[in-house]
C-alpha cells in the first residue's frame, strides 16, 4: 500500500509525531463515533502549540528534537516526589563514551519555597543504572541519584552541575513533593450545600447584581435556617471586557468588582458626598429600574458601580494615601503580598482602557509582550490609574476575607464551595501576562456528545502541557492558591483536563478538534499538595467522554465525583438506585449548563434548543423529545420504587412537574452515601429555566443574564422551602 501524502508531509510521520507529544490522531466522541484526524488538522494543533509541522522538513526537525531531547537534557523539567518516600531520588541522563560512572561527579543545590538551601555532591560510581541507548553514535545512560536530603511537602528547584572528564554539564528541574491525594477530612460525613449564581440573586438593596453584601445574607439564610454545610458560589472571577459568561474569564486569579457591597467600603462610610451622590433621586432610580430589571444589565451596573469606585479611590488618596494612614499601610501590604502578579494585572487594565480594548493582540506590537520596554515605560506613567485598580481589588479580597470569616462564625462546616472555570479567555489579563504557557491559533472545547451534537468551541486559551512543565507550572499553582483562599470546597471544572485537553483549531466546532495528554502525575500531584495546604476539598466535574480509568484515578486521588441523576441510568435505562451511587461524590440533579428540575420535567431545554438551532435535524429533536419521555417515567419509577411518591402518579406522568416533585428528587439523592448533596438554588425556588444555554447565541436564550424571580427576602418567608429542607435532611443523617 503506497503512502498518503499532503503538499510535501507524510502522513504517517505526521501521526507519529503527534503521538510522541501525547496528541491523539483519532479519538471515540461522547456519541460513541470513533473520529480520525486528518494531517492537515493535525499539523495545524501540533504547529500551533509550537512544534513545528508545515513540512517534511520541520517535521523531521521536531521529530529529532523530542527524540533526543530526553536522553540529551541532563534532568527533566518536572520530577514528582510522593510524600513520606524515605530516599528520594531523581533520574539524570549523562553522555558517556568509555567512561564509567566512577568518573562523574555530581554537585547539586536543593532551594525550597523560602530560598533556603542546601547543597551536596558525590561520585556516581554507586548510582544505580536505570537504562541507556544510543544516539548519533554516542552512548547516554540514565541513573538514579539519591538526594540525600528528606524532602517535607512542597515545591523545590534542584540545580545541578556535573563533570564527566573534561566535559561540564548543567541542569535544572522542579520537584513537586506532594502528598498522596487530596483534603479529605477525616469524618466522613454527607452534607447538604447550596448553590447559588451570585450574580443572579434578588435583594431589595443590591445594585441590580448580586453582590457580597447578598452573599453574607445567604451565607446566614443558608446555615441558620436551611441547616446547610456549604454554600456553592458560581465563579467570582474578574471578567473579559463584552464577555458575560463567568466560565471565560479575564483572569482567574482576581476578582471581578461588580460583586463588591460598595456601601460596606469605609471611604463610602466616611465620606458624606458620596452618600449625598448616592441617596439623590436621579442615582436611587437609575438604582430601581436596575433591581427591577428581569436581566441583568452587565453594563448598566458596570458604569454605575466604577463610577462610585473612582469617587471611593479618590477619597482613599485624600484621607490615606497623603497622610500615610494604618489603612495606607494595610493597602501597601497587601500590594507586596501580591507581588508582581498584581502588578502586571493591572498594568494590563490600564493598558486596556488606553487603547480601548483589551484584545491586546490588536494593541501595537510593542505592547504584545508585559515585560517589554515600551510597556514598563507606560508603567511608569500611569501609576495613579494603576494604584486605583489595586485599590479596588484591594476591597475585593477584604471583601471576600470577610466572607470568609463569616462563614466560619457560623459554623458551615465547609465554608463556601468554589468554582474553577476550565481556562481564559483570550482578550484577557491572564491570557497576555502568561503567553509563554498557552497555544496561539487553537482553542479548548469538547468533543461532540448526546446534548451537543457538533461538540463545542468554548473559545477559551489552550495551555500546552510541555510549556506548563517549563515554566514550573506557575500559573496553575497561582491559580489553584487563589481559588482555595477563601472556602473549603472548590470544584474543578470540566475535569477531564486535568489529564487532557481537547482542542480546537481558532474559529472550527468542536468536531475538529482532537485530545492533547497532560503530564497528569504533576498536574494531580500539584492539586493534592494546594488542597492539603489549604485543607479545601476538591470536587472534579467528571461528566461527558470520561473513561472509567480517569474515574478511578480521581478516587485515587482523592476528588470527590461529580455525579448528576440525568446521567445516573444502568445499560437498561432504569435510574440508578440511591445506595448505587458511590460514596466519594458530590451530587445533584442539574448543573448551569443543563435544565433546572422543572424545565427538565417539560423539556424546556430541548424546546429552547430547537429554537436557538441547536439541532442539525428534526429527527434529532424527535429522538431527543422521545428520550425525555422515556426518562420522565424512568424518573417517576425511581421515586415511586423508594417510596417517595404514590404508584398512582405512574398513570397520570404530567408534562409540568408539580414542586412536590422536585422536593422527592431530592429526597432521592439524598438517600445516595454521596459526602454532598447540592441543591442549587434554581430548584429550591421551583424556577423553569437554566442560567446558561451552552451553544446558544445571546439573541436565542439570555445565558448568564437571568435573574431569580423572588427576591432574597421573600425566600425566607416560604414555607414551602423549609419544608422542602425538612423533609431532605433526615435522609442525610
Amino acid at each position: 500500500m503506497g503512502m498518503t501524502m499532503y503538499g510535501s508531509v507524510q502522513q504517517a510521520d505526521v501521526f507519529d509525531l503527534a503521538s510522541r507529544y501525547g496528541m491523539a490522531s483519532a479519538y471515540t466522541d461522547g456519541i460513541g463515533s470513533d473520529r480520525t484526524m486528518t494531517p492537515d488538522a493535525l499539523a495545524l494543533i501540533l504547529t500551533a502549540m509550537g512544534v513545528p509541522s508545515t513540512s517534511q522538513e520541520s517535521i523531521q526537525h521536531s521529530m529529532e528534537h523530542i527524540q533526543g531531547r530526553t536522553w540529551r537534557q541532563v534532568v527533566d523539567d518536572v520530577q514528582v516526589i510522593e510524600e513520606g518516600t524515605r530516599r528520594p531520588a531523581l533520574a539524570l541522563s549523562l553522555p558517556l563514551e568509555s567512561q564509567s560512572l566512577g568518573d562523574v561527579w555530581v554537585s547539586w543545590t536543593i532551594t525550597d519555597e523560602h530560598s533556603n538551601a542546601q547543597a551536596f555532591s558525590r561520585s556516581c560510581e554507586n548510582c544505580q543504572l536505570l537504562e541507556e541507548t544510543v544516539i548519533d553514535g554516542k552512548r547516554y545512560v540514565r541513573v538514579s541519584l539519591p538526594l540525600q536530603a528528606s524532602l517535607a511537602l512542597g515545591y523545590y528547584w534542584v540545580s545541578f552541575s556535573i563533570s564527566v572528564m573534561n566535559q561540564s554539564l548543567n541542569g535544572k528541574t522542579f520537584v513537586i513533593v506532594a502528598p498522596r491525594q487530596c483534603y479529605t477530612p477525616d469524618t466522613p460525613s454527607r452534607c447538604v450545600g447550596l448553590s447559588v449564581q451570585l450574580y443572579n440573586v434578588r435583594t431589595a438593596k443590591n445594585w441590580g447584581i448580586g453582590d457580597f453584601r447578598d452573599l453574607k445574607g445567604l451565607l446566614r439564610w443558608s446555615r441558620n435556617d436551611l441547616q446547610v454545610a456549604t454554600v456553592g458560589i458560581s465563579p467570582l472571577h474578574d471578567p473579559t471586557v463584552g464577555v458575560i459568561s463567568p466560565y471565560s474569564p479575564s483572569s482567574r486569579l482576581f476578582i471581578n468588582p461588580l460583586y463588591l457591597d460598595l456601601e460596606a467600603i469605609p471611604e463610602f462610610r466616611s465620606s458624606s458626598a458620596v452618600q449625598r451622590h448616592v441617596a439623590a433621586g436621579p442615582f436611587q432610580h437609575t438604582l430601581h429600574q436596575l433591581r427591577s430589571s428581569q436581566l441583568v444589565q452587565y453594563e448598566k451596573v458596570k458604569a454605575v458601580k466604577f463610577e462610585i469606585l473612582e469617587q471611593l479611590y479618590q477619597v482613599f488618596k485624600q484621607q490615606h494615601v497623603q497622610a500615610h494612614t494604618a489603612r495606607f499601610r494595610a493597602f501597601e501590604q497587601y500590594r507586596q503580598r501580591q507581588g508582581s502578579y498584581l502588578e502586571l494585572y493591572s498594568l494590563f487594565q490600564v493598558l486596556s482602557e488606553h487603547f480601548h480594548t483589551s484584545a491586546w493582540r490588536q494593541w501595537p506590537e510593542a505592547y504584545h509582550l508585559p515585560h517589554a520596554p515600551q510597556v514598563q515605560a507606560f508603567l511608569h506613567t500611569c501609576a495613579d490609574r494603576i494604584q486605583k485598580v489595586q485599590y479596588v481589588q484591594w476591597q475585593c479580597e477584604e471583601q471576600m476575607a470577610g466572607l470568609d470569616r463569616t462563614a466560619k462564625r457560623l459554623n458551615l462546616a465547609f465554608r463556601m464551595y468554589h468554582d474553577l472555570p476550565v481556562g481564559v479567555h483570550p482578550d484577557g489579563a491572564d491570557a497576555w501576562m502568561f503567553q509563554d504557557e498557552f497555544a496561539s491559533g487553537i482553542t479548548l472545547g469538547a468533543p461532540p456528545d448526546s446534548i451537543n451534537h457538533q461538540g463545542q468551541n468554548w473559545g477559551l486559551m489552550a495551555p500546552v502541557p510541555w510549556h506548563m512543565r517549563a515554566a514550573g507550572y506557575r500559573l496553575f499553582i497561582e491559580t489553584l492558591r487563589r481559588n482555595m483562599q477563601f472556602g473549603g470546597m472548590l470544584r474543578i471544572d470540566h475535569a477531564l483536563g486535568l489529564f487532557r485537553l481537547f482542542v480546537i483549531p481558532e474559529g472550527h466546532t468542536g468536531d475538529g478538534g482532537t485530545y492533547v495528554q497532560t503530564h497528569v502525575d504533576e498536574v494531580l500531584g500539584i492539586l493534592a499538595l494546594e488542597s492539603v495546604r489549604h485543607r479545601v476539598m476538591v470536587i472534579g466535574e467528571d461528566l461527558g467522554t470520561v473513561t472509567p480509568e480517569i474515574r478511578a484515578r480521581l478516587t485515587k486521588s482523592g476528588i470527590l465525583s461529580y455525579r448528576l441523576m440525568p446521567f445516573e441510568q444502568e445499560s437498561t435505562g432504569k435510574f440508578r438506585a440511591p445506595k448505587h451511587y458511590p460514596q466519594q461524590a458530590m451530587v445533584s440533579f442539574t448543573t448551569h449548563d443543563l435544565p433546572t428540575c422543572i424545565g427538565y420535567w417539560a423539556g424546556r431545554d430541548i424546546e429552547v434548543k430547537a429554537r436557538a438551532g441547536l439541532y442539525a435535524t428534526e429527527q434529532q429533536i424527535e429522538k431527543d423529545c422521545e428520550a425525555r419521555m422515556r426518562d420522565r417515567v424512568g424518573v417517576l419509577e425511581a421515586l415511586v420504587e423508594e417510596g417517595l411518591l404514590p404508584k398512582e402518579v405512574l398513570s397520570s406522568c404530567p408534562l409540568e412537574a408539580p414542586y412536590v416533585f422536585v422536593k422527592a428528587v431530592y429526597s432521592y439523592l439524598a438517600r445516595t452515601p454521596c459526602r454532598l448533596l447540592m441543591i442549587p438554588l434554581e430548584d429550591l425556588l421551583g424556577e423553569s429555566d437554566a442560567p446558561n444555554l451552552p451553544g446558544a447565541q445571546i439573541e436565542a436564550y439570555p445565558s448568564w443574564q437571568l435573574r431569580l424571580t423572588p427576591s432574597l427576602e421573600s425566600c425566607r418567608r416560604r414555607a414551602c422551602i423549609r419544608s422542602f429542607m425538612q423533609a431532605i435532611h433526615p435522609h442525610r443523617a
